[in-house]
């Protein structure tokens, strides 16, 4: 039960820091829904994975063992919509720049 505990442990601590890095995300781009979206799930995975493996850790089960798959599914797709975030800021970051590029462009081309 020991290295069930160490790894609800782990789990914990590494997806705090996560979290707290999607929370410095969502400062910079306080509407990017999907860092949102990202925040809520790594949160409930959390919950759901860390805190089942203390659960079954302290009391030897659990009366809801697929928690457990759950919230390692949430921090999946947690992570995933992370991801997701951040390759549709630089996408649309991208074709912001490119439109200003060819804006430009036409401007000068008419001169």
């Amino acid at each position: 039960m020991q290295t069930l505990f160490a790894t609800a442990i782990n789990i914990h601590q590494m997806h705090a820091l996560g979290l707290l890095l999607v929370g410095v995300l969502l400062m910079r781009a306080p509407n990017n829904r999907l860092w949102q979206i990202a925040a809520w799930l790594i949160l409930g995975g959390q919950l759901l994975f860390a805190g089942n493996l203390y659960w079954i850790s302290l009391y030897g089960r659990s009366p809801a063992h697929w928690l457990t798959p759950v919230g390692g599914l949430c921090l999946i797709l947690g992570w995933l919509a992370v991801a997701a975030g951040a390759l549709r800021r630089t996408s649309a970051r991208t074709a912001d720049s490119l439109s200003a590029a060819y804006q430009g462009d036409a401007r000068n081309s008419d001169q």
